[in-house]
């Protein structure tokens, strides 16, 4: 199950509405993040991968030449991240695959439309059958239970061959979790931590595979396959 909406936001099904939906932590069987889910340590299997040098489709990041923005070098934290990691720009608040930022502006979509379904596109294609069924069987309870964000862009995200971790800025609501809203106005923070990407990718899951009522400001892991990106969730 992966923190990515509500209450226990993916937890919050605990299966991706557990990944994906708030407080529904107990409805299905989803992961992501934490050591028992075949997405994390590992490319997931049933299907190759591209992009293996770091970068997302189409070039947008950078790891020490120019920046799309026109900045001539990468953020000064980046290096702690370790050799190899692209940094991609924040600034993203359209659904896609094409990048990481784009993945969480779909979980977002899905949140504040109250239509839970929309995201699993978005989450490891193998399982996306399974997540269909799985979101078809929410109740309006439960769907009232999901937050809402207000001011979302991605932030930054680090890319490290085909896997991801991206944050937002913005506002993150959650009814039932203490507190009930949580703002960052950083598009660096926690990957300017001084953490390697590995640990931060590993935090990262265990915080999303947590059944928890806080509300806590998380970095979503994305995994790219076949050029495409998607969040670290999978139902089961």
């Amino acid at each position: 199950m992966i923190r990515i909406w509500g209450t226990t936001r993916a937890r919050a099904g605990s299966a991706v509405l557990a990944c994906v939906a708030a407080g529904l932590i107990a409805l299905t069987g989803c992961s992501s993040g934490n050591s028992s889910s075949s997405l994390f340590g590992n490319t997931p299997g049933g299907g190759s991968t591209s992009g293996g040098g770091g970068s997302t489709p189409g070039g947008g990041g950078f790891t020490g030449g120019a920046s799309p923005g026109g900045s001539t070098s990468t953020p000064s934290w980046a290096a702690a991240l370790g050799s190899g990691v692209t940094i991609d720009p924040p600034g993203t608040t359209t659904p896609s695959t094409d990048s990481p930022g784009g993945v969480y502006a779909a979980e977002v979509e899905a949140e504040n439309t109250k239509d839970p379904a929309l995201f699993c596109p978005y989450t490891y294609p193998p399982t996306q059958s399974k997540c269909e069924s799985t979101l078809s069987s929410i109740s309006q309870s439960q769907l009232a239970q999901l937050g809402k964000y207000e001011d979302f862009k991605a932030s930054y995200a680090a890319i490290d061959g085909t896997k991801a971790i991206v944050g937002f800025t913005g506002t993150d609501c959650q009814p039932n979790e203490t507190p009930q809203c949580v703002t960052n106005t950083d598009p660096a923070k926690l990957l300017d931590s001084g953490k390697t990407f590995t640990e931060l990718w590993t935090q990262a899951g265990q915080q999303v595979g947590q059944n928890s009522t806080t509300n806590t400001y998380e970095l979503l892991p994305c995994i790219e396959i076949q050029g495409k990106w998607y969040a670290a969730i999978e139902f089961s």
